[in-house]
Parts: structure tokens; C-alpha cells; sequence
């Protein structure tokens, strides 16, 4: 039998969370990401390549932020008071807050 080339197409995204919109240094600890998604398959594919797509939504009020916020999983315990005020800050300085978020697609072979 033979064993044909082995290849692998991958579709991620980075670990954008509103925590990190505001600068509060909450984190997210996720598997398989944008950031280190080419080290992963790079233990078994000797090529990987990535194309990405960069995205942007501004976000002009601060209640849909903090219900996505209180829809995380990790959002248990948080101080959303907290959370809206330093929201509510950024939207008074800059009019909005400008939710990045990158995919892309890894190939590797």
C-alpha cells in the first residue's frame, strides 16, 4: 500500500477577548491559535504556510461589549462594574474601540 503525502489544512483564529480591547491583562488559553498555530504543525510537517485575513468591527457602545464579555466562559467571578467603566473610558477618549480580530488558514504539508 501506499502511503500518499501527508497534509493538513487548519482554520484559527488569534485570542481576541473584550478583556484585552480594554487592556485589563485577562488572558485566554486556547490550543490551537493564529499565534502559535505554525510551531504545532511544524512538529510534524516540515513545510506550513499561513494566509490571513484581518478583520476589524468598531464597537461605539458599551453594552454589547460587556454582554459578550458575560457570555465568556472564563467570565464567571469578574468585575463587569469594572469592566463598563474602563470601556465607557475608552469610548469617551476615542469614540470607539475598534474589536480586531485575525483568522487565517494554516497549509501544511
Amino acid at each position: 500500500m501506499h502511503a500518499g503525502p501527508r497534509r493538513a489544512i487548519c482554520a484559527t483564529s488569534n485570542n481576541c477577548n473584550p478583556a484585552k480591547l480594554v487592556g485589563d491583562g485577562v488572558s485566554t488559553a486556547l490550543a490551537f491559535r493564529l499565534e502559535h498555530g505554525a510551531a504545532i504543525l511544524g512538529r510534524v510537517f516540515p513545510t506550513v504556510t499561513l494566509a490571513r485575513y484581518d478583520d476589524a468591527l468598531p464597537v461605539t457602545e458599551a453594552t454589547p461589549l460587556i454582554a459578550y464579555a458575560r457570555s465568556m466562559h472564563e467570565a464567571s467571578g469578574r468585575d463587569f462594574a469594572a469592566l463598563e467603566r474602563a470601556i465607557a473610558r475608552r469610548l469617551a477618549a476615542n469614540g470607539a474601540i475598534h474589536s480586531a480580530e485575525e483568522t487565517g488558514l494554516f497549509r501544511a504539508e
